[in-house]
């Protein structure tokens, strides 16, 4: 792709506008409340996502997200016509679809990432939120809602103070391999903002237990990785 293809792109994604003015809601607040983060470190992780998307169309090599931009490509992707029918085919002209990795794979990846952003897009990454993001949990939220929205990053961050070493590496290793299997499930069926979070099926929970036993980890039936889950799920609502 030449400059002028590149230039094209770039003014299109930074073009796109995320919120909808006839929402109640619209997509920018919604993202600032999910997260705790204020309108101005809000607009200012949107803008790292449009760089992002540009250069993971573009890039030659595969790319990882900041976490913070994770999360907006997240929520976008809830948004089911605004990402696949209006980003995807009109912005973008080609799909772009999410692949949601381990999260010690994002640690690997993000130097690679990072490289090219600053080359290609004079880039630099948002810094962090000052403390801990709290998930969006109300006394309706399911576990499996409370699951679907909590990275591993924010569960190690979350829970770094609450649990040993051992057991923290643990309970993100699951949630890790719940967004591999059940979150990727319902992003790639295109479940969009507002659907319920179903309990996970059986072939889900024995996918997910396939995935831990190469990582070395045991779990010895899918009703125990269930249960796990929603032990995780109970300690995430109780610090949120």
């Amino acid at each position: 792709m030449n400059k002028s293809q590149f230039e094209e792109v770039y003014r299109r994604v930074q073009q796109f506008s995320l919120d909808d003015p006839n929402a109640v809601l619209p997509f920018s607040r919604k993202l600032a409340k999910e997260n705790g983060w204020t309108a101005q470190y809000t607009q200012r992780v949107i803008d790292e996502y449009k760089k992002f998307v540009v250069l993971a169309v573009l890039a030659s090599h595969p790319v990882t997200p900041s976490e913070q931009v994770d999360q907006v490509w997240h929520l976008h992707l809830t948004y089911t016509h605004s990402y696949w029918d209006k980003f995807c085919t009109e912005t973008l002209q080609k799909p772009l679809h999410h692949y949601p990795n381990e999260w010690i794979a994002y640690a690997l990846r993000a130097g690679c990432t990072t490289k090219t952003q600053n080359s290609k897009l004079k880039h630099v990454p948002p810094s962090n939120p000052p403390s801990p993001t709290k998930l969006s949990v109300n006394r309706f939220s399911t576990d499996w809602a409370i699951l679907n929205q909590a990275s591993a990053q924010r569960v190690y961050r979350l829970l770094a103070s609450k649990l040993n070493r051992s057991d923290l590496d643990r309970a993100c290793q699951l949630l890790a391999v719940y967004w591999l299997v059940y979150r990727a499930d319902r992003l790639q069926q295109r479940i969009g903002l507002g659907k319920p979070c179903s309990p996970p099926t059986l072939t889900q929970l024995q996918r997910m237990i396939t995935r831990l036993k190469v990582q070395g980890i045991q779990v010895e039936s899918p009703e125990a990785m269930q249960a796990e889950l929603q032990q995780l799920a109970a300690l995430l609502r109780h610090v949120s």
